[in-house]
């Protein structure tokens, strides 16, 4: 609320209001501590689930039914039914639909075998079960995400319902079931049970419980101190710091508004501090964090989901991403590089410098994880054996060098203080699973509807038709999807959601599937970014104090890159299909180069001020750079360095005050 008038919502929440984002219960009492018990219960438990085999392998329908009731019951507890539900205890309707939601998904387990054998073909009562079911996983969905994407899953279920009508136009109408049949399929392994929510439960479960516990034992001051020692000491420091830091804290949130607030809190007051405007600073982390999502070893909750769509291993998916995602955040650091020597950010003098040395030495085992991590999935071993070694090593080595530097502690202070943080990350691991947890439930009824009325194939065939044979018109058309779907989704029901529907249209113009998939995963993220619902740059928004509007359009234009690098995708070898040759070579060192011209370009600055015919041509240069082709390349290397001997004679920083600036920030 505004301090001024404690009866008007500020902007952004007001935006978020429009967004349908929903507010957690600050939970108190009793219900603050069964929340709590469940919630470590359930990291406990899915730590357990994917230990090694010695310890007892969980069948499918625990790990699966276990995950569906735990994400309901904590829901239920943490998110309340409507504006006047209390925000600091359960309701009795959240008691009432915790209780349906243990008898429902505990029927489905108990009777798991017997309902196998009859998907589809249940008892009279059964269904009613399973319509409950679905309602459930719906409305864990509304509270957590808001209205839209369980309206989606309601327009899916209506289709199956309806999709034989007359009024239907002849495209997409299809066959109609009744009730009784979608309930019984959506209830199952092909529905609500089935793919996604086991990725969702055995994967990405365990990398966000790894980096809450990361965070709770320090590692995310470490990600912070380090890049911030090792760029406050260059031009536009502490914006630099921002995209280093957001690329190794991103590499173990895969959220972007997660790092957003965890990385900006620190970040966006040192940029503002420095001269940066507000409305820029709130915008340069979103843009930096949303790198995150794509940046290896964990790349967010849809690139384990790509993987199961692409019957590849985890390990593929980061291979071939590794690249592009480093471009990506080397564009920002360019974009924000060249910010600064336009408008004179300084750096920071020897003496505000933290030392590189004494922060590596308090924090370099945060490090022995991740590289376990990437040796494992290198090395053959499974996304959730390799995660799950990492969380073990990372509890012990942590233990290790606590008690090794405890000082004048004694041994019970430090395991005591080290138990306790052990439970925060626990309970912080149950806390960062509702979000994607409440897709899972409400994605599996969509995929069902979809596979029942056959309504990828009818997308695949409008995309085909409406598209009149051009590929670039498809991908234009399967960007604007994912965009407008991300104006009301997480940027993982998004993807998921475009991938099911649009994906086999692109792959039917012989592009290789894997390219098709990152096209539309890169795209899904465009949402965190892109107003009017751009939600890291209202994180950011928020840390900063600024106009949410402001910072989603400035932050598009920091992240810019993450709208052209996916067509080289499509285009190039960037992605290594034929793995790693002279052409994805090129592609890489093309694609890297053009991060170059882009910035001056998005900026007007390169080695001076530059008019706007000087920036048309750093834009045809960038264009340039990304033909995969090596005389095109050459050319454009010639272009930028002949522009910045000619600019170096018109060297001089842009005055922030002046009007005559070329460079706008709104």
């Amino acid at each position: 609320m505004n301090a001024g008038n404690p009866g008007k919502k500020s902007i952004m929440e007001r935006f978020i209001s429009i967004a349908g984002l929903a507010k957690p219960r600050n939970l108190i009492g009793m219900s603050s501590h069964i929340y709590v018990v469940i919630a470590i219960m359930f990291s406990l438990l899915f730590l357990y689930v994917s230990g090694p085999s010695f310890l007892g392998n969980v069948p499918i329908q625990y790990q699966r039914g276990l995950y569906a009731m735990l994400i309901a019951i904590m829901v239920f507890f943490k998110f309340p039914f409507s504006k006047k539900s209390p925000m600091d205890r359960v309701s009795f309707l959240d008691i009432l639909m915790i209780g349906l939601s243990i008898f429902v998904f505990g029927y489905w387990i108990l009777n798991f075998d017997e309902l196998l054998l009859r998907v589809g073909n249940l008892h009279n009562y059964e269904y009613y079960i399973a319509a409950a079911a679905m309602l459930i996983c719906l409305e864990v969905s509304r509270r957590v995400l808001g209205p839209i994407f369980p309206m989606v899953g309601i327009g899916v279920v209506l289709y199956s319902l309806f999709g034989d009508a007359e009024w239907i136009t002849h495209l997409l109408r299809t066959k109609g079931f009744s009730w009784q049949y979608i309930a019984g399929y959506s209830y199952s392994l092909e529905g609500i049970f089935g793919s996604i929510l086991y990725i969702i439960a055995t994967f990405v479960t365990l990398f966000v419980i790894f980096g809450a516990l990361m965070e709770s034992l320090g590692a995310g001051a470490f990600f912070i101190g380090l890049p911030y020692a090792l760029t406050s000491g260059l031009v536009g420091g502490p914006a630099k710091t921002a995209v280093v830091a957001s690329g190794l804290f991103g590499s173990i949130s895969g959220s972007a508004t997660a790092n957003t607030a965890a990385t900006g809190a620190f970040t966006i007051p040192l940029m503002i501090k420095s001269g940066y405007r507000r409305e820029v600073a709130g915008a340069i982390e979103p843009a930096a964090s949303t790198g995150g999502m794509f940046m290896p070893p964990v790349m967010g909750a849809g690139a384990f989901i790509m993987a199961d769509m692409l019957g590849v291993p985890y390990v593929e998916i980061v291979k071939v991403g590794f690249v592009p995602a480093i471009i990506y955040f080397l564009s920002v650091y360019m974009i924000v590089h060249y910010y600064a020597k336009a408008h004179n950010i300084r750096p920071l003098s020897k003496e505000e410098r933290p030392d590189v040395m004494t922060i590596l030495k308090d924090g370099f085992h945060f490090l022995i994880p991740l590289i376990l991590l990437i040796v494992l999935l290198f090395n053959g071993i499974s996304a959730q054996r390799s995660i799950y070694w990492t969380i073990i090593s990372m509890i012990g080595i942590t233990l290790v060098v606590r008690l090794l530097k405890r000082n004048e502690k004694s041994v019970k202070e430090v395991t005591n203080g080290f138990f306790k943080d052990i439970i925060v990350g626990l309970k912080g691991g149950a806390d960062g699973s509702l979000t994607i947890g409440s897709v899972a439930g409400a994605t599996g009824i969509v995929v069902a509807g979809v596979m029942l009325t056959g309504l990828g194939f009818s997308f695949t065939t409008g995309i085909m038709s409406l598209s009149g044979g051009s590929l670039i018109i498809a991908i234009l058309m399967a960007f604007f999807a994912a965009y407008i779907l991300g104006m009301g989704l997480t940027v993982t029901a998004a993807y998921i959601l475009i991938a099911v529907l649009a994906a086999p249209a692109i792959v039917e113009f012989g592009v290789p599937a894997i390219a098709v998939h990152f096209l539309l995963f890169w795209y899904s993220q465009t949402s965190n970014v892109s107003p009017p619902v751009s939600l890291a740059a209202f994180v950011g928004a928020g840390i900063a104090e600024a106009n949410p509007y402001k910072c989603g359009i400035n932050a598009l234009k920091f992240s810019a890159f993450i709208l052209i690098m996916p067509l080289m995708f499509i285009y190039s070898e960037i992605l290594m299909p034929n793995g790693l040759n002279f052409n994805a070579i090129w592609a890489m060192f093309g694609a890297t180069m053009a991060t170059i011209p882009y910035a001056a370009f998005i900026i007007g600055y390169f080695n001076g001020k530059l008019n706007l015919p000087l920036r048309l041509i750093m834009l045809v240069t960038t264009g340039l750079f990304f033909i995969p082709s090596v005389f095109t390349t050459i050319v454009a290397l010639i272009i930028t360095v002949a522009m910045f001997l000619y600019q170096k004679k018109y060297n001089g920083p842009i005055n922030l005050e002046s009007e005559k600036s070329d460079f706008k920030m709104v």
